[in-house]
């Protein structure tokens, strides 16, 4: 709750703020997206993490039953 009250709030608006004017130009828009997604971070940070693309491409590798074969090439075994 004390981070909510006292620091997702104004960061959350911000985020949003932010996006909103970066709308204007078509360069801003994958930047406002970015920003966008970062709000829910921003709000309630409790249970979130930041992880390396990477480690992120592993996760939802493992998380799949039907990635054996992309699994295989990952650790470089034959299938």
């Amino acid at each position: 709750m004390f981070w909510l009250i006292f620091f997702g709030w104004w960061l959350c608006l911000t985020h949003k703020s932010t996006g909103i004017v970066q709308c204007i130009s078509i360069i801003g828009i994958p930047v406002e997206m970015t920003n966008f997604e970062i709000t829910a971070i921003a709000l309630w940070l409790v249970g979130r993490r930041v992880v390396s693309v990477e480690e992120a491409r592993l996760s939802s590798l493992l998380r799949s039953p039907h990635n054996v074969e992309s699994l295989a090439r990952l650790a470089q075994l034959p299938v």
